[in-house]
């Protein structure tokens, strides 16, 4: 079980580091997405 919760948070902790290396772009269109709702 402790393995188990061991594998999850190193898979969590990849895809937030490859969230984080993309961060620029999800930010850029989540912005350009909000700036069109206000306009």
């Amino acid at each position: 079980m402790t393995l188990l919760l061991i594998l999850i948070a190193v898979v969590g902790f990849g895809l937030y580091l490859w969230n984080a290396s993309n961060i620029d772009q999800i930010l850029s269109f989540w912005v350009d997405k909000d700036k069109d709702k206000k306009e």
